[in-house]
């Protein structure tokens, strides 16, 4: 850009300043103007323009695990090839992310074949207005569904991201729904987080089949299991109101049970309420008991099918997250080190400690049969029910006060092609070889916004794993599906 004098000097030094900050802000809104046409002589073709390559797309995967392959010549380039097998869209259709968490365990894992190479944007999906997508996704039977922070639930084709319906809701939803198979049809649960109001739909078609109040903020998603679902509430300092644990049938919305998590005042600040709410999903065991963690630092067990409570264990101050179940071990973690939790909910010794760059900020564990990965400041671990130390680490950014890594998530479980995903603070997707902890590609999203409400912490969502095929909201609140398939 040039800038020339006049007798205004100050006042163009002043324009010119501006204009070269809005460059390096918009760099594609300063490339120079093309210059007159060129008449073209008598018989000879007419130039074709440029493509420019969308911003978001261009170079935004790496792959680590070898050099990526010279690109072809744009006329040899064959888009259809990108396109979806009938085999892909088979598979997409008979798997399955059922829940927050993918199952009523907590584990974050499923068997289905992992994205081990560099993937390519299958399809974005914008909701309309200003809605941002939510939490996880979650898909069953070929679609894919979430919420949005303005009160919108929504189902899109997994293999094209049309969208098949939209239902509006008077509230934010600010966590995954749920997918169920009840008499009739397959079910979606979602919740309003303000009012705590769990609303069902026809999965097929988006039909309402029924809404129940059941008291709120609910921040935290359901837990579906059994023909039941579980939620925990968090309680508000200014009504002086504890969270609690809520069991409710799934097919009627009738509630079966409610239990107060409790509340304590805070050390220093006798005024001051403690939350002791429930902000996270909880989990089920194998023999009936499910797990909670609550914002006072304790984890609830309680006995799934009467709601009595059976111990509670205090762990980590402003806990909120997932405990990971095998069998009847969950697998919780306090200032840093991974803890297990016996039948009775009492803890049965440490299990291992982590490096202290991830002392902080630990979200819910991802489980499988070989190992357990957490994601915390600074790194993502891998560690086993055997060892005393971690098995590997890998280097993440770090964490804020205002925003954490996504929870990991583990495609190709128990297999040699274990893979463990993570979206980390910067907006940049990781894909990690679970034996080795070396990085096989990174996939550059874009750099998230920062929470609308200071107080809240905000945690990047984890991607809903499909067989090769990775779906997550993005970081500005569209929805995007990546595969690695070529």
């Amino acid at each position: 850009m040039m800038c020339k004098r006049n007798t205004r000097g100050h006042e163009i030094r002043l324009a010119c300043a501006l204009s070269a900050l809005g460059c390096l802000a918009l760099p594609w809104a300063c490339a120079p103007s093309p210059g007159p046409a060129v008449p073209a002589r008598p018989g000879a073709e007419a130039p074709r323009p440029a493509e420019a390559p969308r911003p978001a797309e261009a170079s935004a995967s790496r792959e680590h695990a070898a050099p990526a392959p010279a690109a072809e010549p744009p006329a040899k380039r064959r888009p259809a090839a990108w396109a979806p097998s009938p085999e892909q869209v088979k598979a997409w259709q008979e798997a399955s992310w059922l829940q927050d968490r993918a199952d009523p365990q907590g584990t974050g894992s499923t068997a289905s074949a992992p994205v081990r190479r560099a993937p390519r944007i299958l399809w974005r999906h914008a909701p309309k207005g200003q809605a941002r997508a939510a939490g996880q996704v979650v898909a069953g039977k070929g679609l894919v569904f979430f919420g949005t922070a303005s009160g919108t639930v929504h189902a899109i084709e997994a293999a094209t991201g049309k969208e098949r319906w939209e239902h509006g809701e008077k509230g934010a939803i600010l966590a995954s729904p749920a997918l169920g198979r009840e008499e009739g049809g397959d079910a979606l649960y979602a919740v309003l987080a303000q009012t705590g109001t769990l609303v069902a739909y026809r999965a097929a078609s988006g039909e309402r089949i029924y809404a129940r109040e059941l008291g709120g903020p609910i921040l935290g998603a359901p837990l579906l299991a059994n023909g039941r679902i579980y939620l925990g509430s968090g309680g508000t300092a200014l009504k002086r109101a504890p969270g609690a644990l809520y069991s409710v049938e799934a097919s009627t919305g009738k509630r079966l049970w409610k239990r107060a998590t409790g509340a304590r005042r805070h050390r220093t600040v006798k005024r001051v309420l403690f939350l002791a709410g429930v902000a996270a999903r909880p989990a089920l065991s194998a023999d009936g008991l499910i797990y909670a963690t609550s914002q006072d630092g304790f984890v609830h067990t309680l006995d799934g099918r009467t709601g009595r409570s059976r111990q509670r264990e205090m762990i980590e101050r402003q806990a909120a997250y997932t405990p990971a179940i095998d069998g009847k071990i969950a697998f919780v973690h306090r200032r840093g080190q991974l803890f297990t939790l016996g039948q009775r909910g009492k803890i049965l010794g440490l299990l291992t400690r982590p490096p202290k760059p991830l002392g902080a900020g630990l979200g819910s564990p991802a489980l499988t049969s070989e190992r357990i990965y957490l994601a915390g400041d600074g790194a993502l671990m891998a560690t086993n029910r055997e060892a005393s130390a971690p098995l590997w680490t890998y280097p993440l950014p770090e964490q804020t006060s205002e925003l954490r890594h996504s929870a990991p998530v583990v495609a190709g479980a128990g297999t040699p092609s274990e893979t463990v995903f993570v979206l980390d603070t910067h907006g940049t997707l990781h894909a990690v070889d679970g034996s080795s902890g070396k990085a096989l590609w990174t996939h550059a999203l874009g750099r998230p916004d920062p929470p609308v409400d200071p107080l809240r912490t905000a945690i990047q969502p984890a991607p809903a794993l499909l067989p090769g095929l990775l779906v997550l909201p993005a970081p500005k609140g569209e929805v995007i599906a990546l595969t690695g398939a070529r």
